[in-house]
């Protein structure tokens, strides 16, 4: 089955947690936080050039994020987008949506909370860039799976898929750290999570100040994760429509 188009745009492959570390570390997050439900305000504080990933990354950080408790400095989302159904200026983007909250201590990320919201986000494209009008959850408890078949619909398969693929989704929550570190000019290299020991984040994915990448080491990457990288440069290249501020 084709993979679905992962956002942020991938890079080079990095191990890190296993699918039962992750898991366990997004549960022990989720209970501290609220019950999820649908937030139908508009994210008015987007600015107005987003492009349509940056503007959900945008909504998880300021609408999201701050549910969750503990001292945390910065918000590194996740986006995995699985359905996407376009009709400008308004854009439905099915996906699972990740939040992680960190502390930065010395060159080591701290995971402090989060959790994962997978839904629909529902977008418009005003003044030149997208920004989310509304979140529809897939709620918890005894209404989980019922709420995500009538959310996803037919995307519903694509997401049950993602959720078994872990390895994809820890590459890239620590392609999203490695990125944003050398985006913000921070000098991270390594994320650790409770309990487990801290991981090397891999190379910035591209655009990155050369002093800076000199402080990243070049991780060994194998050849499924190349054939993989490929193919969703292609599935980006098709959504480049989306993937740039709107027209």
């Amino acid at each position: 089955m084709k993979k679905p188009v992962l956002h942020p745009v991938p890079g080079r492959h990095a191990r890190g947690l296993g699918r039962a570390a992750l898991a366990a570390i997004l549960f022990l997050a989720r209970a501290a936080a609220p019950a999820r439900a649908a937030d139908p305000a508009t994210d008015a504080s987007a600015p107005a050039d987003m492009s349509q990933d940056d503007a959900i990354v945008h909504y998880l950080r300021e609408k999201v994020a701050p549910k969750y408790g503990g001292e945390w400095e910065h918000c590194v989302p996740l986006v995995w987008t699985v359905g996407l159904e376009m009709d400008f200026p308004d854009v439905l983007a099915w996906g699972e949506f990740r939040v992680f909250n960190y502390r930065l201590e010395g060159d080591t990320f701290h995971f402090v909370s989060g959790g994962n919201h997978p839904g629909l986000m529902r977008l418009r494209c005003t003044d030149g860039g997208f920004s989310v009008v509304s979140f529809d959850p897939v709620l918890d408890g005894s209404d989980h799976m019922p709420s995500a078949k009538s959310i996803f619909g037919g995307h519903f398969d694509a997401w049950t898929n993602c959720l078994h693929d872990e390895e994809n989704l820890e590459f890239h929550r620590l392609q999203a750290l490695a990125d944003y570190a050398a985006q913000k000019k921070l000098p991270a290299r390594f994320v650790q999570d409770p309990g487990r020991k801290r991981v090397r984040l891999p190379p910035a994915y591209g655009g990155i100040d050369p002093e800076f990448r000199a402080l990243l080491v070049e991780p060994v990457v194998p050849a499924s994760a190349l054939e993989w990288r490929e193919a969703a440069i292609t599935d980006v290249a098709r959504f480049l429509e989306v993937a740039s501020p709107c027209p």
